[in-house]
């Protein structure tokens, strides 16, 4: 036989038992990889400012915006496409953006607070 014998079964199975793990590991990180891409992103609404003030997201992500203020905020898209009702300390609005495109959005109450989503597909997709 060769100059290396494994002798012990003992050694195969720890070999083994490596090998294992680390293929369930790359699996458990794809997969995490996978639920990453598709979580809802925060906007918060704190010191009359979008916090933060661009979002770059894929198709079919949600934007929640939570107001962290005292005061009322609202969340008006530029183009009139979404517009959320007052929000009071504590509340929250949400909305699912299904396609490409940028989309510019200020606070009617306070038109200086101004922010902007960027939906972009992954490489090599094309959006839903």
């Amino acid at each position: 036989m060769g100059k290396y014998q494994f002798k012990s079964p003992h050694l195969i199975a720890a070999a083994l038992l490596c090998f294992i793990c680390y293929a369930v590991r790359s699996s458990a990180d794809s997969a995490a990889d996978a639920v990453v891409a598709n979580k809802i992103v925060t906007v918060e609404i704190r010191q009359f400012k979008f916090v933060p003030a661009v979002v770059k997201i894929a198709p079919g992500q949600v934007i929640t915006w939570v107001n962290s203020d005292d005061e009322p905020h609202t969340v008006v898209a530029n183009d009139k496409s979404f517009h959320s009702a007052p929000l009071d300390s504590g509340q929250s609005f949400n909305r699912m953006f299904s396609g490409n495109g940028e989309f510019d959005y200020y606070c009617s109450f306070h038109p200086h607070m101004t922010g902007k989503i960027m939906v972009v597909s992954p490489a090599g997709l094309p959006p839903p």
